[in-house]
């Protein structure tokens, strides 16, 4: 099958109206195209066409939480969140680890919305008891990177500013971060159920999936990441490596991205993807092939499983 076939045939069986894909191989994009239409207007999403990226976000956090450790600012991923943030609604959070949250094993139940920011999501489970001991299980929770934006409000002087200094700015990502609709350039228009949805408030997301992006600057995302910009070799290897649990099994995640290995236990690919409200997104890096992959789509469809086609497409 054709790459254009096989994205024409995902936008068909989803009812998607429109997406942009790259494919990235040895240190360059080898391709990359719009389908469809970006809303109202007939014409495809370009590069620099706006989308927002839901929980494709987590992993600029991540990668935020990961440049404070290297600099020394956290000094254990190990560290409870506690040490760090003496003020949490629920004082349960305190005791779970940095590394916990990352990897999606904290037993902290999950929260969003497309209209509450996500303080008053948090807020909306302060009461709740964790779902298991901290560790021992996986769990997708949003409500882990919504606490880990916190701690980089605390010890980075911002999430937003923390992250764009020392994360979007050093791979080069111009027009990437917590950006409302009417700053964003030429802008798509969310669908969700065949209709036009509104952008979400950045502050619904923020650190668990506020981010707005485009193609260009998601390529250059990935060539960075095959490139092993920003993070030393051995922090993008821990971040990349499946979070062991207590019970002696592995969970699907690294530290905030899902990570496939082989069956020889090796890496094959990592991967995050966003999605709902009306958008889905992804990226894919395999550093053992020097291969990547980026969709943007303007609907709440499966991005990750036409990203995985392309990716396994020869």
């Amino acid at each position: 099958m054709s790459i254009d076939s096989i994205v024409n045939g995902f936008l068909s069986s989803t009812g998607t109206p429109g997406a942009i894909v790259s494919i990235q191989q040895n240190g360059a994009t080898t391709f990359a195209r719009g389908y469809g239409s970006i809303g109202a207007q007939a014409s495809a999403p370009t590069a620099s066409t706006s989308f927002q990226i839901d929980s494709l976000t987590k992993s600029f956090t991540a990668l935020a939480v990961l440049r404070l450790w290297e600099q020394g600012t956290i000094a254990s991923l190990t560290d409870p969140l506690g040490k760090y943030l003496a003020k949490l609604d629920n004082p349960a959070w305190g005791t779970i680890r940095i590394d916990q949250l990352l990897a999606m094993v904290s037993g902290i139940p999950d929260s969003g919305s497309a209209t509450l920011t996500y303080k008053e999501c948090l807020a909306s489970i302060a009461e709740e008891k964790l779902m298991f001991p901290p560790g021992s299980q996986y769990f997708y929770s949003n409500s882990n990177f919504f606490l880990l934006g916190e701690l980089i409000d605390a010890v980075g002087g911002g999430f937003g500013p923390y992250t764009k200094a020392n994360v979007l700015d050093v791979f080069g990502m111009p027009n990437t971060g917590l950006i409302p609709y009417a700053d964003a350039a030429d802008p798509a228009t969310p669908y969700g159920n065949g209709k036009p949805q509104a952008w979400r408030s950045p502050l619904c997301g923020y650190s668990g999936g506020g981010f707005a992006s485009t193609m260009a600057d998601l390529e250059t995302y990935a060539l960075g990441l095959l490139a092993g910009e920003v993070l030393k070799p051995s922090t993008y290897a821990l971040m990349w490596t499946n979070y062991p649990l207590t019970n002696g099994t592995k969970g699907p995640f690294g530290l905030g991205w899902d990570v496939v290995t082989n069956p020889d236990g090796s890496l094959a690919y990592a991967g995050k993807d966003g999605g709902g409200y009306g958008w889905g997104s992804y990226v894919l890096v395999s550093p053992p092939e020097n291969r990547g992959v980026c969709v943007l789509i303007n609907n709440d469809a499966p991005a990750g499983e036409l990203a995985t086609s392309l990716f396994h497409l020869d």
